[in-house]
C-alpha cells in the first residue's frame, strides 16, 4: 500500500497494484489508482480523479472534479459540514447544484453527508445512501437501491425495480413504477406503492401503507398500521392486519361498495383457504391473511370506508 500526495502544484500522482491512498492537494491534479481499492481525494481546484481496477473510494471535495470508477464497484463520498444537492445522469456524468462543478462515470453507490442532502439518479442503476440527515433521495430509471438511514426521509424509487430503506426516523417512501422491495425500518413512516408488483415491510412504528395498481405484499410490522385502498386492479396480500394492534383497513372511494356500505364491503367479501378475500374492483382484491370473514365481521371497527 502506498499513500502519495501532490507537491502543491499540477500534479500527476500515480499508485501502485496494490490498494493506494493517493491525495491532490492544491493545483490541478491527476490521480490515478491503477488495480486495487483505492482511495482518492482531489482538492480546491480542477482535479481528474480515475479509480482503475478494483472497488475505489473518491472522496469529494469542493474544487472542479472528474470521478471516473473504472472497473468494479465504486463509490464517491461527501464528508463535507454542509449538504449537498445533484442531479445525475451517470452515463453522460452531469450534476448540479452545491457539486455543480462535479462529473462522474462509471460510479455505482453515492454516500451523501450527514446533514440534509438531496440527490436525484440518472439513467444508470445506482445507490443512493443518506447516512445523516432529512435527506431527499430519488431514483430515476433504473434498478435503484435507496437508503435512507437516520433521519426523516423521503425516497423515490423511479421508474425500475427498485429497493428503498427508510432506516431510522419518519420517512416517506414511494416505490414508483417497476417491481419495488420497500422497507420503512424505525419509526412513522408513509409509504406509496405506485405500479408494478411490490413488497412493503413497514417496520417498526405506526405506518400508513397506501396500495397500488398491482400484485402487492404488506407487511405493518409492530406498531399501529394502517393499510389503504382504492379502486384499483391487482391482487393486495395484507400479511399481519391485527385489530387487537389497532391496525385498519382503509378504502377509499370503492365503487361496489356504494356510499361508504360496510354491508356492501362484506358482501364482496368472501373466506378463501382460511383467509378473507376482498373484492374491491372487477380485478381488484384485498387478501386479509390470518383472518377470515368473520373475523372482519367481529373487527369493523377497524374498517373504515371513504367516499
Amino acid at each position: 500500500m502506498a499513500i502519495r500526495r501532490g507537491n502543491g502544484g499540477d500534479n500527476l500522482v500515480k499508485g501502485t497494484p496494490k490498494a493506494d491512498s493517493l491525495f491532490g492537494g492544491a493545483g490541478d491534479d491527476t490521480l490515478k489508482g491503477y488495480n486495487g481499492n483505492d482511495t482518492l481525494s482531489g482538492g480546491a481546484d480542477v482535479d481528474e480523479l480515475y479509480g482503475g481496477k478494483g472497488r475505489d473510494l473518491f472522496i469529494a471535495s469542493e474544487g472542479r472534479e472528474f470521478h471516473d470508477g473504472g472497473a468494479g464497484y465504486d463509490t464517491v463520498r461527501y464528508d463535507g459540514s454542509i449538504g449537498i444537492i445533484l442531479q445525475l445522469n451517470l452515463s453522460g456524468g452531469y450534476s448540479y447544484g452545491w457539486a455543480a462543478s462535479h462529473t462522474f462515470a462509471g460510479i455505482e453507490r453515492i454516500v451523501a453527508t450527514r446533514t440534509d442532502d438531496q440527490i436525484t439518479a440518472g439513467s444508470s442503476s445506482i445507490l443512493l445512501d443518506g447516512r445523516g440527515g432529512h435527506d431527499r433521495l430519488s431514483g430515476w430509471s433504473g434498478n435503484d437501491k435507496v437508503f435512507g438511514r437516520t433521519g426523516n426521509d423521503t425516497l423515490g424509487g423511479g421508474a425500475g425495480n427498485d429497493t428503498l430503506n427508510g432506516g431510522s426516523g419518519d420517512d416517506n417512501l414511494d416505490g414508483g413504477d417497476g417491481n419495488d422491495r420497500l422497507f420503512g425500518g424505525a419509526g412513522d413512516d408513509m409509504i406509496f406503492v405506485r405500479g408494478g408488483d411490490d413488497f412493503v415491510n413497514a417496520g417498526k412504528g405506526n405506518d400508513t401503507i397506501y396500495g397500488g395498481t398491482g400484485d402487492d405484499t404488506m407487511i405493518g410490522g409492530a406498531g399501529f398500521d394502517s393499510f389503504i385502498f382504492s379502486d384499483e386492479a391487482g391482487r393486495k396480500v395484507v400479511k399481519d392486519f391485527n385489530p387487537d394492534q389497532n391496525d385498519y383497513l382503509n378504502f377509499y372511494d370503492i365503487a361496489r361498495f356504494g356510499d361508504n356500505d360496510m354491508q356492501k364491503l362484506l358482501a364482496n367479501t368472501k373466506t378463501v383457504d382460511g383467509d378473507a378475500v376482498i373484492r374491491i374492483g372487477r380485478d381488484g382484491f384485498v387478501v386479509v391473511e390470518g383472518m377470515t370473514k368473520a373475523d372482519l365481521v367481529a373487527a369493523q371497527d377497524h374498517i373504515l370506508l371513504y367516499g
